[in-house]
């Protein structure tokens, strides 16, 4: 090996120990993966209260291939119900499917008159 190509070798590995350093003390993780799944609210399409148990809601969602539903959560008001779907989303399935499911919420009291909407906003319609 030639003198000249030894400095070039130096000066690289000089270069990717400073660059490495410089990440390591900036809090920068250069061999961390990308993450492969995320959590997130998704909307819901429609509710259906329980004939049994006049507290319960089933609340209709569409997820993709590999999602899971993490929680269902309701906040109440007099005039109004808010439902909240907790997902994670795996972000490895590339497919652009939808995939039909439920999730069901109890009240604290029974549903009566009260308007049921996502957190979005939108109003959810019934469902027999």
């Amino acid at each position: 090996m030639s003198r000249r190509s030894c400095v070039f070798a130096l000066a690289a590995v000089a270069t990717t120990l400073v660059v490495v350093a410089t990440a390591y003390w900036k809090g920068v993780e250069l061999l961390t993966p990308a993450p492969t799944t995320r959590e997130v609210d998704v909307p819901a399409d429609y509710y259906r209260v329980n004939p049994n148990n006049p507290r319960e809601l089933e609340i209709g969602l569409m997820l993709g291939l590999g999602d899971e539903v993490l929680g269902a959560y309701a906040t109440e008001t007099p005039s109004s119900v808010v439902v909240r779907i907790h997902v994670r989303q795996d972000l490895r399935v590339k497919a652009a499917l939808g995939v039909p499911t439920t999730a069901t919420v109890v009240l604290r009291e029974p549903l009566d008159a009260r308007v049921v909407m996502d957190a979005s906003g939108r109003r959810l319609q019934a469902q027999p």
